[in-house]
């Protein structure tokens, strides 16, 4: 199929989908339904309803987020003759992405730890084994995909072979499969971190009676893990963003906004906010001069996921809009589709020469990144009718 037809045809495959994407309001019916159940209560934590619109709101906040950090839509191409303007509203840009965008995975970590205490009070025990259980299947699901299409873009590249199964097992394990030609990065390795993160998780729930477990030892790993990245840090050497160590601190910091009351968490904004501040300032002189903090191994991201998550969690509930619903609802399988779709439409966009258009801006990576959005929103939601639902949802 030729280039041009092939985008042809997945314009009007969307368009179709557009039509039949208004059924999915009827799901707000269920979803107020599940709000009106009734939750147990316990002494330590309060308990979340069924369907908690402020965690809604960030998981479908978070997955936008996603994708703009993954599509790049709106980054500005510079020339020896920009003007200072264009200049400044490039650097502006990206260190929005840098510290603004990728605040995406730590938050969704906050939020998923959250998510996991709460359905441990509810559960117990038999949930931590359900709960490892599904993120294997999903995980063993996805990472076949990532093979079988680094192996199909290989063979259709032409490119070579880029590890030894024996020599990197570990990392492939850890990264969760093989980097994807053109769109690089597997993002599988969040679902490595979600299951060997869980198990500490569920010892702070095992030891919640013990009253000094969960200050001395949360407290403990907090700060060391802060003091380590920022060490890392100022040296310029950040860790790549597989390494689950630079992730050890959401464990215990989602505990403990857990267990503090709304009007605690508003007070922990300010300082929070505050602290993001001063190490973002401190990561983009850092990259000004050279060194490489990376992506997520930043006191930073630390500091600015918990202001976002403390602010969202102090109020009582949050307006979300259908699509912003749909994003949380899907955000597994968005998460999980979206660079499948973003390497095909590449090899058939690209020979269109759409980058010379609409300079700074690139008319290429912005029609890639509109048709990426929403092929993969076409294909979760299709796939959430079938019997792969729990890959996608």
């Amino acid at each position: 199929m030729e280039p041009a037809l092939a985008t042809h045809f997945l314009i009007c495959a969307a368009g179709d989908f557009a039509i039949k994407f208004g059924a999915f309001r009827q799901h707000r019916e269920i979803i107020l339904l599940l709000r009106n159940l009734t939750t147990t209560r316990d002494d330590f934590m309060e308990t979340l309803p069924a369907r908690d619109t402020r965690l809604d709101f960030a998981k479908g906040l978070v997955k936008t987020f996603v994708l703009y950090a993954h599509l790049h839509p709106f980054d500005i191409t510079l020339t020896a003759t920009s003007g200072l303007i264009l200049k400044g509203l490039a650097f502006g840009i990206k260190q929005f992405y840098w510290q603004g965008i990728l605040i995406v995975v730590p938050t969704f970590l906050l939020v998923g730890f959250y998510i996991t205490y709460d359905k441990l009070e509810q559960y117990g025990t038999p949930y931590l084994w359900r709960r490892i259980w599904r993120l294997i299947q999903v995980t063993v699901f996805w990472v076949v995909l990532q093979f079988a299409a680094y192996y199909a873009l290989v063979a259709y590249l032409g490119k070579p072979y880029r590890f030894d199964f024996q020599a990197d097992a570990l990392h492939l394990f850890l990264q969760g499969g093989p980097n994807l030609p053109l769109v690089q990065g597997s993002v599988f390795y969040y679902f490595i971190v979600l299951i060997m993160l869980t198990f500490p998780a569920y010892l702070f729930y095992a030891t919640r009676n013990i009253k000094w477990f969960a200050p001395v030892v949360g407290g403990a790993i907090f700060i060391v893990t802060l003091i380590y990245l920022e060490a890392r840090n100022l040296q310029g050497k950040g860790l790549p963003y597989w390494h689950i160590e630079q992730f050890f601190a959401y464990v215990p910091l989602a505990y403990f906004l857990r267990s503090r009351t709304k009007e605690q968490r508003r007070k922990l904004v300010v300082p929070f906010t505050a602290l993001y501040l001063v190490f973002s300032v401190q990561d983009v002189i850092i990259r000004q001069n050279g060194g490489n903090p990376n992506v997520y191994s930043r006191v930073s991201l630390i500091f600015g996921s918990a202001a976002f998550v403390s602010w969202l969690l102090s109020k009582e509930t949050i307006r979300t809009p259908g699509w912003l619903m749909f994003f949380s609802v899907y955000s597994l399988g968005l998460f999980a589709v979206h660079k499948f779709w973003q390497a095909l439409l590449i090899i058939m966009i690209t020979p269109l020469g759409l980058s010379s258009y609409i300079q700074p801006l690139n008319l290429e990576t912005i029609t890639i990144a509109v048709l990426t959005t929403v092929l993969s929103v076409v294909t979760v939601y299709y796939m959430g009718k079938t019997k792969l639902r729990f890959t996608v949802m």
